[in-house]
C-alpha cells in the first residue's frame, strides 16, 4: 500500500527488535523503507538509532548540501556503542531458533497472565515479552 501512495514504511522496532534474529520484519517478511531501533542494541543503555534504504539515508548525510540534521541527545556516545558492539557480537552468534524459543516462552508464559490480567479487569495486549495495559475494562 505504501509504493501505491508514495510513502516510506516505517517499521518501530524498538520494541520487537529481539524477536527474531533480524527482527520483527525478518519474522514477518517486511521489508521497510526505515527502521527505528531502541536500547536492545545499545546493550541496554540509552540508545536510539534508525536505518534504511539508501536512498531514503542519502538524505541525512550532513556532507551534502540541504541534507537533513539529525542532531540528538545519544550522538556520538561512546560508551553506549561500545556496549551496543558487544551485545549485537553475541547476538548475532544466536541461531533463529534460539530467538523463536525464547518467543515462544514469553508466548507460552503470557496465556497463564491473560488470565490473571481477565480478573483484574484490564485490557493488555504484548508482543514477546512486552506487555502494555490499555484500558480498565
Amino acid at each position: 500500500m505504501c509504493v501505491q501512495v508514495d510513502a516510506l514504511l516505517i517499521l518501530d522496532e524498538v520494541m520487537t527488535s529481539r524477536l527474531a534474529t533480524g527482527g520483527l520484519q525478518a519474522a514477518l517478511g517486511i521489508k521497510p523503507d526505515l527502521t527505528t531501533l531502541g536500547k536492545y542494541l545499545g546493550g541496554g543503555l540509552g540508545f536510539g538509532a534508525f536505518g534504511g534504504r539508501a536512498d531514503v539515508m542519502a538524505m541525512f548525510d550532513p556532507r551534502e548540501k540541504g541534507s537533513l540534521r539529525h542532531a540528538g541527545t545519544f550522538n556520538n556516545n561512546t560508551l553506549t556503542m561500545a556496549a551496543g558492539l558487544a551485545g549485537i557480537t553475541q547476538v548475532s552468534k544466536l541461531s533463529c531458533s534460539i530467538c523463536r524459543l525464547g518467543t515462544y516462552a514469553c508466548h507460552t508464559l503470557s496465556e497463564g497472565d491473560n488470565a490473571i490480567i481477565n480478573v483484574a479487569c484490564f485490557v493488555a495486549r504484548h508482543t514477546g515479552a512486552q506487555w502494555q495495559c490499555v484500558q480498565p475494562v
